[in-house]
């Protein structure tokens, strides 16, 4: 285990050297070439800091198997980390990444069975205590005082609100790798077309999906739809609606943790939510979840969606999207 909880640390850690690297390295490539010299410059040789080479000498032929859920902070994370971490430390790195709900499942047999399959996983904040009480995850704080590599992390880098959500009984279960919160995008390029701005309310925003109705009505827009949401049975949606209806007021819990679900501003924003993605979703809403909202919306098929600010990295990334450059932001 103290292999695994090492590794784990330093491949986070590595973000900040591997992307000074290489913004070092475009600058120079993009500088204007000298003449071309006649004798042969010797290539310098690579040189390993000491700390590296002491990680391989340990770790070398370690594998570690990581489980974590689709999205782009993953692959941001993971697959842009994962290679180079292998090429500096020689451990080898098994990713497995998963929708939400099949990730949890997974998790949950592999913890309840105690198989110890995974080495590290990537878990929200909101199941944090079940993970707490059953014992399921490790305290970090051992493995984080004894590093090889002190200076790799520094956990005054993550917010104090974010850290203490991962703590229980004093110690850091986990090390948050991300922080997201709502936001709206939208195709620019229809709003600039139309004459629309952005709606800043929430009556607003139901009011520009019917204009959007009309107009496809119309013969416009055909192929698209107003908005999507998060309306498949899972507990993920769950940080979807909550998020809309606490705009009407409403609250999931009390002060005593009592929850308050069929208070009359819940009901009311959860029978607003039903009925706009009825109206203006695309068929099958109650079977749509992250991964094919965002689908959808990249492939030119949605107006408008509001959601975690994961999203933002999808839209602009032509490898995943064909409407790059056609898509405002608002929060």
């Amino acid at each position: 285990m103290d292999k695994v909880n090492r590794s784990r640390r330093e491949f986070l850690m590595l973000l900040g050297g591997l992307a000074i690297g290489t913004a070092v390295g475009y600058v120079i490539g993009s500088l204007p070439k000298p003449a071309p010299v006649t004798s042969p410059t010797p290539t310098p040789e690579k040189t390993i800091p000491p700390e590296i080479e002491e990680i391989r000498r340990k770790y070398a032929g370690t594998t570690i198997r990581v489980a974590t859920y689709a999205g782009p902070e993953s692959e941001l994370l993971m697959y842009g980390l994962y290679r180079p971490f292998e090429e500096l430390t020689g451990i080898r790195v098994i990713v497995e990444t998963y929708d939400e709900p099949t990730l949890r499942e997974k998790m949950l047999l592999d913890f309840r069975e105690r198989t110890g399959y995974y080495d590290v996983v990537r878990v929200q904040f909101w199941h944090m205590p079940e993970y707490f009480i059953n014992g399921w995850l490790e305290p970090l704080d051992p493995y984080i005082e004894s590093s090889l590599i002190s200076e790799w992390l520094d956990l005054n880098q993550f917010p104090e609100r974010a850290r203490n959500a991962f703590k229980y009984g004093g110690n850091l279960y986990v090390i948050p790798d991300c922080l997201l919160t709502s936001l709206s995008i939208y195709r620019k390029d229809i709003f600039e077309n139309e004459g629309w701005s952005f709606p800043t309310t929430l009556d607003k925003y139901y009011e520009l999906l019917n204009e959007f109705k009309k107009l496809k009505e119309r013969g416009k827009y055909t192929d698209m739809y107003g908005t999507w949401g998060r309306g498949y049975p899972q507990f993920d949606a769950y940080g979807s609606i909550s998020g809309w209806a606490w705009a009407y007021g409403a609250k999931s819990l009390d002060e005593e943790y009592n929850p308050l679900i069929d208070s009359p501003e819940f009901t009311e924003a959860m029978t607003d939510w039903i009925n706009m993605l009825r109206e203006h979703g695309p068929p099958g809403q109650a079977t749509i979840g992250w991964v094919k909202g965002g689908e959808l919306y990249c492939a030119g098929a949605i107006l408008m969606q509001t959601e975690v600010s994961g999203f933002g990295n999808y839209v602009n990334n032509p490898e995943k999207s064909s409407i790059v450059g056609k898509n405002g932001f608002s929060v």
